[in-house]
This record gives structure tokens, C-alpha cells and sequence, in this order.
């Protein structure tokens, strides 16, 4: 039997030495993943890689399905990259369910500086699955 959250997950996973080993965690109504990036994490010196942005925002916003009770797979993943996210300074991402019918669920999230400001925004599509489907 597969298990839909594992501990050698690329984002999440505190068995993965290579990963990020976020933890995610529920405020209120929304599930959020705070992240610092380093320098590992860079594309252009001294800016997050785009695809490191992107698997979190993957994480948050499947996760929080899965934390809900649903086996998810992405199905679409689409990121509005505001501003560039420079090294060593925190993010928070955040994501909210918008609308579930049957079973296809629409995702949305931001990536927020602890000003506020907002570096990045995604929405998702995410379809729920069942262990014979994979």
C-alpha cells in the first residue's frame, strides 16, 4: 500500500538529507510552509531558483489536501513570480482550497515577505486519486 505522505519527500521529508525538510503547519484556515533559502537554493546569485519556489508552492497547497483527508496528484500549476526572493531572507507560503467538484479541487497560494509584501503567486489544480489509480 502506498503512503501518501512519505519521509523521503523532496519539500517535506525530514528523512531526506538532499531536501528542503520544510514543516508545514495549519494557521486558521490556510496551511503555511515558512522558508528561508540558501544558497544552494539559488538560480541567479543571490535569487532563489524559480523551481524551488514552485515545489513549495506544490507542497503547500497539495499537501493541505492531503492533511484533509484527500490522495492528491497536481494537474496543473501555474506561478506569477512578482519579485525575485533573495537568499537568506524568510518567505511564507500559504494556500487556501477555492472550489472542489467531485474530484477536482482548485488550489490557490502566495508567497509573502514578513513585511507582507508578496513575491509570488500561484493557483493549482489538483485532482484527488485513489491508491489504484497510481
Amino acid at each position: 500500500m502506498r503512503k501518501s505522505v512519505d519521509s523521503f519527500c523532496f519539500v517535506c521529508g525530514p528523512d531526506n538529507p538532499k531536501g528542503l525538510q520544510i514543516a508545514c503547519y495549519w494557521d486558521e484556515d490556510q496551511y503555511v510552509a515558512e522558508f528561508t533559502p540558501e544558497r544552494y537554493h539559488q538560480g541567479h546569485p543571490g535569487i532563489t531558483h524559480g523551481g524551488i519556489i514552485a515545489s513549495l508552492f506544490d507542497e503547500v497547497m497539495g499537501k493541505s489536501l492531503i492533511h484533509q483527508g484527500w490522495m492528491v496528484v497536481t494537474a496543473e500549476l501555474n506561478i506569477k513570480y512578482i519579485k525575485p526572493l533573495p537568499i537568506g531572507q524568510q518567505v511564507v507560503f500559504r494556500s487556501d482550497m477555492r472550489e472542489k467538484k467531485n474530484r477536482v479541487i482548485k488550489m490557490a497560494a502566495s508567497a509573502t515577505f514578513e513585511d507582507g509584501t508578496v513575491a509570488a503567486e500561484a493557483e493549482a489544480v489538483m485532482i484527488i486519486v485513489e491508491e489504484e489509480d497510481i
